[in-house]
């Protein structure tokens, strides 16, 4: 059936210059109101066409009666003296006339990612222009946004340090960068047990000494052969897992005399 009413709508388009609308809905009636609304858009199809000028003028119409039980040899309601035999065929074809719509419902679009006629690369899918900047999504505070100011990379941590922060950094290290740099930040993760080549610890002078905004800088943009994570892991998480590496970097290497009395009282009893 597919088959035929596009070969059908092909003839009329070629034939009689109608162009057809690409795409369609099928609508579900669900009150009478609806029914009747849908009836008479159908009656007033062949009016629009040009062939009758009433729709009282058009002789093969059907209608059933929604009150009655629609079966084959009962409950028809033949409308302007149709025959029965060949009013379904015809409904059909008045049907088909609903699918040229000039009107909003109908109006011209394009769906992405399909097929374009117009445009030289043929795809409706456009490019986004140079300097596109998504709605409230400006970055006006270049250090945040970029860990740098100035060229120079910041120093300081540009959100408000927090449990909360660490916590989140925590977190996110050991989903996202515990797999190669392992949980302490020695650089012993699992991939690279299994070959992966290794990433200097964090515990190194090189790396104790770099300023926040070096590790912030290198999760956005990658490093050597670690790849990007900027479209891994949002920007506040970045400066989370940042924060929580400098954490790292001062448990490893902090003094006694510097942890709080309770700590400090801790490990003289252990030892």
């Amino acid at each position: 059936m597919k088959q035929i009413i596009a070969d059908w709508k092909r003839f009329l388009a070629t034939n009689l210059k109608i162009e057809w609308q690409r795409d369609f809905f099928d609508h579900r009636l669900r009150k009478d109101e609806s029914y009747s609304e849908k009836a008479d858009y159908i009656r007033a199809n062949p009016v629009r066409a040009g062939f009758v000028k009433a729709p009282e003028g058009w002789p093969y119409f059907w209608q059933a009666d929604p009150q009655q039980q629609n079966t084959i040899g009962g409950g028809r309601a033949l409308r302007g003296g149709a025959p029965g035999g060949r009013a379904l065929p015809l409904l059909a074809i008045a049907l088909l006339f609903a699918s040229c719509r000039p009107d909003m419902t109908n109006q011209p679009k394009a769906k992405p990612l399909s097929e374009s006629d117009f445009f030289s690369n043929q795809a409706n899918a456009r490019p986004i222009p140079p300097h596109t900047i998504e709605r409230g999504d400006a970055r006006e505070n270049t250090a945040f946004y970029t860990g740098l100011t100035n060229g120079t990379y910041i120093t300081q941590l540009p959100v408000k340090l927090t449990p909360e922060l660490l916590s989140r950094g925590r977190e996110r290290f050991n989903a996202m960068c515990a797999e190669c740099h392992d949980r302490t930040g020695s650089g012993s993760g699992m991939v690279v047990q299994r070959g992966f080549p290794q990433p200097p610890s964090y515990h190194v002078p090189r790396l104790r000494n770099a300023p926040i905004g070096h590790f912030f800088d290198v999760i956005t943009n990658g490093y050597g052969v670690m790849y990007s994570y900027a479209t891994r892991v949002d920007t506040e998480d970045r400066w989370a897992i940042a924060a929580y590496v400098r954490a790292l970097q001062l448990s490893h290497n902090i003094k006694a005399s510097e942890l709080p009395p309770i700590e400090q009282q801790k490990l003289e009893n252990e030892q």
